[in-house]
């Protein structure tokens, strides 16, 4: 599906306005993506006990695509209509921080779950 995340961008840089429809099926594409991602990480560190550098680079990915499709389709009323509540605006306007939170979320769980951080620093620096 990526190609189609990345096919949106495209447009967006280019200026076409796309429908409110085709903005509802990507957030709810993003959704079901940060579903699976969170899975991916319950598994890999509760059930697998390990990293995989290959996950971490989809989880990296699928985050910020997750909060900025679904802050920006909120803002603009796409996805549940006209909303007269200006909180929409205000957390598209914290979306550097609040995709940083989760990722340090995620960061936390692994360090609590794995003791990640000394294992990196000793696999890297031996």
């Amino acid at each position: 599906t990526w190609p189609v995340v990345i096919t949106t961008g495209v447009l967006v840089v280019a200026g076409v306005q796309l429908p409110a429809w085709y903005w509802r099926g990507l957030a709810f594409g993003t959704m079901l993506a940060l579903l699976l991602v969170s899975g991916f990480v319950s598994i890999s560190l509760y059930s697998l006990a390990v990293l995989c550098p290959w996950c971490m680079l989809t989880w990296a990915v699928v985050i910020p695509t997750f909060w900025a499709v679904v802050l920006y389709t909120l803002k603009e009323g796409l996805l549940v209509g006209p909303v007269r509540s200006t909180l929409p605006e205000r957390l598209y306007g914290w979306l550097p921080t609040i995709i940083f939170l989760s990722y340090l979320l995620i960061i936390v769980l692994a360090q609590l779950q794995l003791n990640a951080i000394p294992r990196i620093i000793s696999d890297l620096f031996g």
